[in-house]
């Protein structure tokens, strides 16, 4: 192989480690860029079921379901003295 063959040669080997360096470094840039943003909307979402959990759990408390039932659906308390207990009949076979 001649020199200047092989002076050819490194030089475009040298130009295409360059190359294929700086894919490599876009390819981290890229993937970075990419897992940043998946950590923003997991944070998004974190943040979200917490205020859902938040609303569950404050439509769930016994004060708001008694208010809502003595409000909106017109109930009223009951006492223990007007609860009547129902005996179960029996059915006769013939």
């Amino acid at each position: 192989m001649s020199r200047s063959a092989f002076f050819s040669l490194f030089v475009l080997m040298n130009l295409l480690l360059v190359f294929v360096k700086i894919y490599q470094h876009n390819s981290v840039i890229k993937t970075s860029f990419e897992k940043q943003k998946v950590e923003i909307q997991k944070n998004k979402l974190l943040l979200s079921k917490d205020e859902l959990l938040m609303k569950l759990l404050k439509l769930k408390s016994p004060s708001l379901v008694a208010t809502y039932a003595k409000e909106k659906l017109d109930l009223q308390e009951i006492k223990l003295s007007q609860i009547k207990k129902l005996e179960a009949q029996e059915e006769e076979n013939i």
